[in-house]
Protein backbone atom coordinates (compact mmCIF):
# COMPACT_ATOMS: atom_id res chain seq x y z
CA UNK A 1 0.00 0.00 0.00
CA UNK A 2 1.34 3.41 -0.98
CA UNK A 3 0.49 6.33 1.34
CA UNK A 4 1.02 10.06 0.95
CA UNK A 5 1.35 12.14 4.13
CA UNK A 6 0.77 15.86 3.57
CA UNK A 7 1.80 17.55 6.82
CA UNK A 8 3.82 20.70 7.56
CA UNK A 9 4.85 19.72 11.09
CA UNK A 10 8.09 17.73 10.95
CA UNK A 11 7.52 15.88 14.23
CA UNK A 12 4.06 14.70 13.20
CA UNK A 13 5.33 13.69 9.78
CA UNK A 14 8.24 11.71 11.23
CA UNK A 15 5.99 9.96 13.75
CA UNK A 16 3.44 8.92 11.13
CA UNK A 17 6.09 7.93 8.62
CA UNK A 18 8.05 5.75 11.05
CA UNK A 19 4.89 4.05 12.34
CA UNK A 20 3.60 3.30 8.86
CA UNK A 21 6.92 2.17 7.39
CA UNK A 22 7.37 -0.17 10.37
CA UNK A 23 4.13 -1.80 9.20
CA UNK A 24 5.68 -2.13 5.71
CA UNK A 25 3.69 0.62 3.98
CA UNK A 26 5.40 2.67 1.27
CA UNK A 27 5.23 6.26 2.50
CA UNK A 28 5.99 9.56 0.81
CA UNK A 29 5.64 12.99 2.38
CA UNK A 30 4.86 16.55 1.32
CA UNK A 31 5.30 19.70 3.42
CA UNK A 32 2.48 21.70 1.77
CA UNK A 33 -0.61 21.28 -0.35
CA UNK A 34 1.02 22.24 -3.64
CA UNK A 35 3.79 19.67 -3.18
CA UNK A 36 1.18 17.06 -2.27
CA UNK A 37 -0.80 17.86 -5.41
CA UNK A 38 2.32 17.50 -7.58
CA UNK A 39 3.01 14.06 -6.12
CA UNK A 40 -0.62 13.03 -6.55
CA UNK A 41 -0.49 13.92 -10.23
CA UNK A 42 2.65 11.84 -10.73
CA UNK A 43 2.01 8.73 -8.63
CA UNK A 44 -0.86 6.48 -7.58
CA UNK A 45 -1.59 6.40 -3.85
CA UNK A 46 -3.86 4.06 -1.94
CA UNK A 47 -4.39 6.56 0.89
CA UNK A 48 -3.80 10.26 1.51
CA UNK A 49 -3.31 11.57 5.06
CA UNK A 50 -3.50 15.37 5.02
CA UNK A 51 -3.50 18.13 7.60
CA UNK A 52 -6.46 20.47 7.29
CA UNK A 53 -4.15 23.46 7.86
CA UNK A 54 -1.55 22.82 5.15
CA UNK A 55 0.30 25.83 3.73
CA UNK A 56 -0.26 26.92 0.09
CA UNK A 57 -3.25 24.60 -0.46
CA UNK A 58 -5.15 23.55 2.65
CA UNK A 59 -6.25 19.97 3.23
CA UNK A 60 -9.94 20.59 2.51
CA UNK A 61 -9.13 22.33 -0.79
CA UNK A 62 -6.76 19.49 -1.66
CA UNK A 63 -9.56 17.01 -0.97
CA UNK A 64 -12.02 18.98 -3.12
CA UNK A 65 -9.47 19.18 -5.93
CA UNK A 66 -8.89 15.44 -5.79
CA UNK A 67 -12.59 14.61 -5.87
CA UNK A 68 -13.30 17.10 -8.68
CA UNK A 69 -10.70 15.27 -10.79
CA UNK A 70 -12.22 11.86 -10.00
CA UNK A 71 -9.52 10.59 -7.65
CA UNK A 72 -11.21 8.03 -5.44
CA UNK A 73 -8.59 6.97 -2.90
CA UNK A 74 -9.52 7.35 0.79
CA UNK A 75 -8.46 10.64 2.38
CA UNK A 76 -7.86 11.04 6.11
CA UNK A 77 -7.94 14.69 7.21
CA UNK A 78 -6.17 15.62 10.44
CA UNK A 79 -6.53 18.74 12.56
CA UNK A 80 -5.04 19.94 15.80
CA UNK A 81 -8.06 21.95 16.92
Amino acid sequence: MRILIAEADDLTTQSLESTLTAQRYAVETAQDGDAAWELLELFDYDLVIADVNLPTLDGISLCKQLRSRDYSMPILLMTDS
